[in-house]
């Protein structure tokens, strides 16, 4: 349908290209939006997420990516899928496919094995059971290395957290991610209980140079540490903040600093390992 400027009754209506193209593009991203779900055209990047006691890897968090030109970024991918109610999809399809990756990167030998898998759920949707069942069918082996990753942002729906812990063969472990970045951050992490907590990228860009910056880390690391909880450093950049995390006891390391996502695992770079290795042996 053409595209017209609104104007009062009997007014004759002009046509407004900018809007008619603004709607032939959405129309457009929509089309490929289902495209990609049909034809599960998504890759999983791997992080590694590293161990801030000798700078091995700890596990890998596996983020999405669309596989056609103009829809590839997450964001993107997100607001199409809630804009068209296709949310539960992109929750079954980002579990499947991610362990499928792992699968694959085990079978040839580029990752060890014992790693965790971090995976990104949507806070409000999670698989269902006959789901569930055919994911422990396909990916047994995963069952005790999966850890779900919800964002502090997203307001938590107790009804699907609780279905999240309980899905068969999982072990029920979460990360809140983001934490630092929403408002309700006490509430989501009383309410989530999630065995690692992972710093906004707020809080740790240029953290060597800010005390405020280091008191909250500080203060959070204490928190953590009394109830069981790991601490995740998430995009360090610089060999200063990565030696600043580390003097604050976190106990887990993510960001291109150490390594950036790839869609086949990449080591840690020797540069961070170095430094971890010079802390270590300073405090020895």
């Amino acid at each position: 349908m053409y595209q017209v400027k609104k104007a009062e009754k009997g007014h004759i209506t002009e046509f407004d290209l900018e809007l008619f193209t603004k709607s032939a593009k959405e129309t457009e991203m929509r089309r490929l939006f289902h495209k990609m779900l049909n034809e599960e055209l998504f890759t999983y990047y791997f992080q590694p997420i590293v161990s801030a006691a000798d700078g091995s890897i700890y596990a890998y968090e596996a983020l999405m990516r669309g596989n056609l030109p103009a829809l590839t970024r997450p964001d993107q991918i997100l607001q199409l899928a809630h804009e068209e109610e296709c949310l539960h999809e992109i929750e079954r399809l980002t579990m499947f496919l991610s362990a499928k990756s792992y699968a694959t990167f085990l079978s040839t030998h580029q990752i060890r094995g014992d790693e965790l898998l971090f995976v990104n759920s949507i806070a409000s949707q999670y698989m269902n059971h006959d789901e569930a069942v055919a994911y422990v069918e396909q990916y047994s082996f995963l069952q005790d290395r999966i850890v779900i990753e919800i964002t502090e942002e997203d307001s938590p729906d107790l009804t699907a957290l609780l279905k999240k812990r309980e899905m068969p063969g999982f072990s029920g472990v979460f990360a809140l991610d983001d934490y630092g970045s929403g408002y309700s951050n006490e509430k989501t992490l009383l309410e989530l209980a999630p065995a690692y907590i992972k710093l906004d990228l707020s809080i740790i860009r240029d953290i060597d140079s800010d005390p405020d910056k280091q008191q909250i880390v500080e203060n959070i690391v204490s928190y953590a540490h009394q109830r069981g909880m790991k601490i995740i450093a998430e995009g360090l950049e610089t060999p200063a903040e990565l030696l600043k995390v580390l003097e604050l006891d976190v106990d887990l390391l993510q960001g291109y600093f150490l390594a950036k996502p790839s869609a086949v695992p990449k080591p840690v770079s020797a540069e961070s390992v170095a430094v971890i290795e010079r802390f270590r042996k300073h405090l020895a």
